[in-house]
């Protein structure tokens, strides 16, 4: 399925290697190029396509692949934001955990000032949640 977004259309192939009508010394217009939209193959639903594979259950739903094409997503900017945006996630994540650590040390304070277990979470109920 997903590779019928690389096949080229039927029609779309043979109109390109037609000969060309007319003289050989006349010049034919140039047409503009328009802007192709990149090739897709959408499925309605998967469950009555016979050609879908399923590794275990069949999930219902819709199917669309799309043909991305592009020269080289490598260059030293991308790169280099890359890294930037790495560091930023490991610190709000290093925040996220100081968070989390400092809001379980209040619950555990207030659970032994009131003595009201059942009201109050358990650290292990927090770690188990995430």
């Amino acid at each position: 399925m997903t590779f019928d977004v690389f096949k080229e259309p039927e029609g779309q192939a043979a109109s390109e290697d037609a000969p060309a009508d007319g003289e050989e010394g006349e010049k034919k217009p140039v047409k503009e190029e328009t802007e192709k939209l990149p090739r897709s193959v959408y499925i309605n639903q998967v469950v009555r396509e016979p050609r879908m594979h399923f590794f275990k259950v069949p999930r219902l739903g819709s199917y669309l692949a799309i043909r991305l094409e592009y020269e080289s997503c490598l260059f030293e900017e991308s790169l280099d934001a890359a890294v930037v945006d790495y560091i930023d996630v490991r610190g709000r994540q290093k925040e996220q955990e100081e968070e989390k650590k400092s809001f379980i040390e209040k619950a555990k304070q207030g659970a032994d000032e009131d003595g009201d277990a059942d009201q109050t979470m358990n650290s292990e109920a927090l770690s188990s949640s995430r």
